[in-house]
């Protein structure tokens, strides 16, 4: 009889025990599921157009246009807070860092007021990476052979911005690795356009791309050999957004 007793209270504390312990299992489980589901929600934001077949759009220079499509800068010029952005279509025409502005107020990074100042203080002549927002630092890299290194500055987030050389071009981080662990970032040209792109025809059915600076930097040297540019230089610079307080 006592022996009976004795086994059933080991079975009693075996089962107590486990009741105990499977909660904080689970809750443990549960935050880090939440964390990354957080994260990737931010980075999916940032990949918009991979849930869009049919994001296209015109790349143009800035201030040029098709007759069928209507510039970025003038839909921002006009709009009234609370109205829908255009639809990423051929009927848009916008520029590589124009692109950044568009997935900013598109993710609700920045709003209406602050892309109209934006715009305005790059029209004054004020460098974009000055007033766009807080600067995170600058990448380095070296090139070796056929291999291009970055070491990039602590602290990057996704959505921070790339700014190659100012505004000759510019790219957004989404927050992803490709496969030989280099940083991703979103791109919008039709191919790595290096400049202001002044002497290139707008360009129908441009759709943003994810691809890395490594590989931006070793096609822009394919492609331009004969640009009075030092490949070896290119001054990368990292900008965040900068969130106004309310008033």
């Amino acid at each position: 009889m006592k022996l009976q007793i004795i086994k059933w209270v080991f079975i009693f504390l075996s089962l107590s025990s486990v009741r105990c312990s499977s909660p904080m299992t689970t809750n443990d489980s549960s935050l880090v599921a939440f964390s990354r589901q957080g994260h990737n929600k931010a980075e999916s934001s940032l990949r918009w157009f991979q849930a869009d077949p049919k994001a296209v759009a015109v790349w143009a220079s800035f201030g040029t246009t098709l007759p069928q499509s209507k510039t970025l800068a003038s839909w921002v010029r006009k709009a009234k807070q609370g109205q829908d952005l255009p639809q990423f279509r051929n009927t848009l025409s916008l520029n590589c860092w124009e692109y950044v502005l568009y997935t900013a107020l598109k993710t609700s990074e920045i709003t209406l007021e602050e892309t109209k100042s934006i715009y305005a203080a790059k029209a004054s002549g004020q460098k974009l990476s000055e007033v766009l927002g807080k600067t995170i630092g600058n990448a380095t890299y070296t090139i070796e052979g056929s291999q291009i290194k970055i070491a990039w500055p602590s602290g990057i987030k996704p959505g921070d911005v790339v700014f190659m050389d100012e505004t000759s071009h510019v790219v957004q981080l989404v927050g992803e690795q490709g496969e030989q662990g280099h940083n991703l970032v979103a791109s919008f040209s039709p191919r790595p356009i290096w400049g202001d792109g002044s002497q290139e025809r707008p360009v129908e059915g441009t759709r943003p791309e994810l691809t890395t600076i490594e590989s931006l930097i070793e096609e822009m040297m394919n492609l331009y050999p004969d640009v009075p540019t030092d490949w070896q230089k290119i001054d990368l610079k990292i900008v965040r957004f900068s969130k106004k307080e309310p008033l």
